[in-house]
């Protein structure tokens, strides 16, 4: 059975075992199936929470991830769940280096702008991830996980049941008063998105 890696939404779970065993063996085309399947979905999320650097953040969370792929026990849902927590707190941990950071003169000069990206994509793209990040963080943690896991990586309530060990019925209920707050502070202009 050969791995589809054309496209980031062609995922069977069949896909995603073999590409599993592939990468628990070391074997690159397990790797590049991960990492292209589940890219994008981090990617949204680290943007989310206004990382400065977001690909930088993303490298790191799949580094992390297949280093200790082999210790990884479980489904799809349980991988995306394993990846957004690692996400979690790469972006924490992101968030305290550069508090530490040492601030450069301004006689320092480097580009640090992607140029591939022209001007109006990058202001649009930042302010799309600090509106996000917003709506986010009116959320309990407990909401902010399951939205995350449902929209951002695409999980059924079932499957984010199953990651985040939580009754569906407790998922169903979490992602009905998260979508209600996001829907009120919408409608009262406090968040735009």
């Amino acid at each position: 059975m050969a791995l589809n890696t054309g496209t980031v939404d062609s995922g069977s779970s069949d896909d995603f075992e073999l590409a599993l065993t592939k990468a628990k063996r070391g074997n690159s085309d397990g790797f590049e199936w991960l990492y292209r399947h589940y890219n994008r979905r981090v990617g949204a999320l680290v943007r989310s929470e206004a990382c400065p650097d977001p690909d930088e953040v993303v490298n790191t969370v799949f580094f992390k991830a297949f280093r200790s792929i082999d210790r990884f026990v479980g489904n799809q849902a349980n991988f995306a769940s394993f990846l957004y927590q690692i996400a979690r707190f790469q972006v924490i941990d992101d968030r305290r280096a550069r508090s530490r950071r040492v601030e450069l003169d301004d006689d320092f000069d480097i580009d640090l702008v992607d140029e591939s990206a022209g001007p109006a994509e990058l202001a649009e793209r930042s302010d799309a991830a600090a509106r996000t990040h917003e709506a986010l963080e009116a959320l309990t943690p407990e909401q902010r996980e399951v939205i995350v896991l449902r929209v951002f990586f695409g999980l059924t309530g079932p499957e984010t049941a199953e990651a985040l060990d939580k009754p569906v019925g407790a998922i169903r209920s979490l992602q009905n008063r998260a979508e209600a707050r996001l829907r009120g502070l919408v409608e009262s202009g406090a968040v735009v998105l």
